[in-house]
């Protein structure tokens, strides 16, 4: 059960448009053969396969409610997911290709006021049992199928995730998804609230299919992510990569902040972590437009650090891309919900400017009021405006 929670639909995170400056640096004197000198850098994790069930080929039910007019809507975009090319780019690396749309459920009651992710999990495995919430034909299995269950706006959600850590729709996330054991059935589903408001650069609409496809490519790498994860980032809280997302970590999750989406037959799909790209150096959020050169930053020190109350610490950044560039803007965020951020009262930049091979500082600065034992996590975003940016994340522990 994952939380996109955090900042799909729910933070919106803005980057500074940057004016451009100076470039990379033309290519090195020599032949022509010779290829751009990108800046050594750190390179970007890889997500391990944990061993659980992924679907290969997803099998969709949307669900909805009492004539939602959204509905058609809803279905119009499962069928142009299961059979998209964003699908099959996001999902090559983990043994996901096309899928199917495999029923709908258009639900006559209005859902409750207040729902628990248990209060779901029960309605489906009840409305799965009773026929009124259809299975996938034969060949697909119940363990192929995906619920998408979208509830409106007069719908509180609040789903409990590791720890008996509890959260709320629309405060929390913006859609989860997580995995039903009940009444001797076991299936993936989503649950996506009507939060209203839209994503920069994105309209409402667009911003629900941003959520959507988030959770069908988590859903499908990680079909239960509590009792059997399978593509899943979990090496332990002291790794900034675990500790900005505060719990498992999915493939969507790489890439939600900053909102990194294509477009592709009139819809919109979030872009979504892939090793093989990871690996390359380069972009790591897929589909990649082969024209952009992919860029970023080296942090040192790397991993989560310890920073005294009342002291600070300077932080390196040396700029790498894999082609010629106009100079990037470095901007931070700290996510209101992840550690205690506010004690952290200043992150300043030497120069917020960078490129291939510069360098730049940047300062966390704690008070000396601050609570020993604290921490944050830190986006550090390279941007060159809201669609062309990357994250790198800082991990800050109080002593």
């Amino acid at each position: 059960m994952t939380v996109v929670r955090r900042m799909l639909g729910v933070v919106v995170v803005a980057l500074a448009t940057t004016a451009c400056g100076g470039g990379g640096g033309g290519a090195p004197d020599g032949p022509a053969v010779d290829a751009f000198p990108t800046a050594p850098h750190t390179p970007y994790p890889q997500v391990p396969d944990l061993g659980g069930p992924r679907l290969a080929h997803p099998q969709l039910i949307t669900v909805t409610f009492a004539n939602d007019p959204r509905a058609a809507a809803f279905e119009a975009y499962a069928q142009w997911l299961v059979g998209s090319s964003w699908l099959t780019t996001v999902g090559a690396d983990y043994g996901v290709g096309a899928g199917n749309v495999a029923g709908v459920a258009h639900r006559p009651e209005t859902p409750l006021a207040t729902m628990t992710s248990a209060d779901i999990e029960t309605y489906l495995a009840d409305g799965i049992t009773d026929g009124s919430i259809p299975r996938p034909a034969a060949p697909a299995t119940l363990a192929d199928a995906l619920y998408i269950v979208y509830y409106p706006s007069t719908t509180s959600i609040t789903t409990t995730f590791v720890n008996g850590i509890m959260k709320s729709s629309c405060v929390d996330f913006g859609g989860y998804h997580g995995e039903v054991h009940h009444a001797g059935l076991d299936f993936a589903y989503s649950a996506i609230p009507d939060c209203g408001g839209n994503l920069q650069g994105l309209t409402a609409d667009e911003t629900t299919e941003m959520i959507v496809s988030h959770e069908v490519i988590e859903a499908a790498t990680d079909a239960a992510p509590i009792s059997a994860p399978a593509w899943q980032l979990r090496p332990g809280q002291a790794d900034p990569w675990f500790r900005v997302f505060e719990f498992e970590v999915e493939v969507g999750d790489l890439c939600e902040a900053p909102s990194r989406y294509t477009r592709e037959a009139g819809h919109v799909a979030q872009r979504s972590w892939s090793n093989s790209a990871a690996a390359a150096g380069g972009e790591p959020c897929v589909p990649i437009d082969p024209a952009l050169p992919a860029f970023g930053v080296t942090v040192t020190p790397a991993g989560t650090q310890q920073i005294a109350r009342g002291a600070s610490l300077d932080f390196t950044l040396t700029g790498w891309a894999t082609g010629e560039v106009p100079d990037w803007r470095m901007t931070t965020q700290i996510p209101t919900n992840t550690g205690t951020f506010s004690t952290l009262t200043k992150v300043g930049f030497g120069t917020p400017m960078i490129n291939n091979g510069r360098t730049t500082t940047v300062t966390v600065t704690i008070p000396a009021g601050a609570a020993a034992g604290s921490h944050a996590s830190i986006f550090l975003f390279s941007s060159h405006n809201t669609g062309d940016a990357t994250m790198w994340p800082l991990a800050i522990d109080v002593q």
